[in-house]
Formats: structure tokens, C-alpha cells, sequence
């Protein structure tokens, strides 16, 4: 078992309903990737909390060996090319000793265009 863990981070939200959402979702990863990180953490790039860097020192915490951030963004927009890493390049030097891993961003994935068919048949059909 990896002994790394994983912060996944969405924007943020004024609507709590869908902060809430993208924290199930969250807690459903963890279960799904047990045995693959040592745990699993969201965050919000603004408007809500936990944010980046409270959750990458959370997780550190968890994760002996390192964290990996995963951007939950389906375009590299200013957020993806900038804001982020930015963030992260901080943490990174006010904790210099941490390993953190920036992950590529959900929408650059190659499968995604495949998922979405699916979801959008799937609704088409019923």
C-alpha cells in the first residue's frame, strides 16, 4: 500500500448544497481508492473550506511518503494553468521538506469524452 496521499480539488461554491456534493463525491473516491492512497482529502480552490492548502498539510499528515493534487477541472483554464500550481508551488515552499505532486487536471484524462457518451446515452435511453 502507497503510503502517498490524494487531495482532489474542485472550485468552491456560494451554493453549500454543492460544496456537500463534491465531498460525497469525495468520500465515495476514498472507498473506491483504498489501497491505493493512505487517504483521500477534498478542497476547494475558493469560496468554501477546507481549502488547498489546509487540505495538502492535512494529508501530509496521513501520507508519509507525499500528496498528490488532483485538479477536478474540466479545462485548463487560468485556474488549472495558474492559480493552482501557484498555490501549491507555495505550500511547497513554506514546507519544503513535503513531497506534493500536481496532477494533471480531470478533463485532460482520455477517457472522458468516452464516460460522457455514456452518462448521455444512459439518460437518452431511459
Amino acid at each position: 500500500m502507497t503510503q502517498r496521499s490524494l487531495v482532489i480539488v474542485a472550485h468552491g461554491s456560494r451554493a453549500e448544497a454543492a460544496n456537500a456534493e463534491f465531498l460525497q463525491l469525495v468520500d465515495k473516491l476514498k472507498t473506491q481508492l483504498t489501497g491505493s492512497y493512505a487517504g483521500v482529502f477534498g478542497a476547494f480552490l475558493e469560496l468554501a473550506e477546507p481549502s488547498i492548502p489546509h487540505a495538502i498539510l492535512e494529508a501530509a499528515a496521513e501520507g508519509k511518503n507525499g500528496v498528490d493534487v488532483y485538479p477536478m477541472f474540466f479545462n485548463c483554464g487560468k485556474h488549472v494553468q495558474r492559480d493552482i500550481p501557484g498555490i501549491v508551488e507555495a505550500v511547497m515552499g513554506e514546507n519544503p521538506a513535503l513531497d506534493i505532486c500536481l496532477m494533471d487536471y480531470f478533463g485532460s484524462g482520455s477517457h472522458l469524452a468516452s464516460a460522457m457518451a455514456q452518462h448521455i446515452v444512459a439518460q437518452a435511453e431511459e
